[in-house]
């Protein structure tokens, strides 16, 4: 399934989801809060995490 977000808005979805683990939040609780701020399934989210982390997008680069 495709993901509905823009392109920026995947990137600003992943920036945030790596940010918010990075400061102790757990891979659960940080999927919930990105997919109810962005209004997506948390199965999206985490497509948006691995493309994220495949391709090396901010704050990875």
């Amino acid at each position: 399934m495709s993901c509905q977000l823009a392109s920026e808005n995947r990137r600003e979805l992943f920036f945030k989801l790596i940010k918010e683990q990075n400061a102790g939040s757990s891979l659960e609780q940080s999927r919930k809060r990105m997919s109810e701020e962005f209004k997506i399934a948390v199965s999206e989210v985490i497509t948006i995490e691995q493309q994220g982390r495949f391709n090396q997008w901010p704050p990875l680069a």
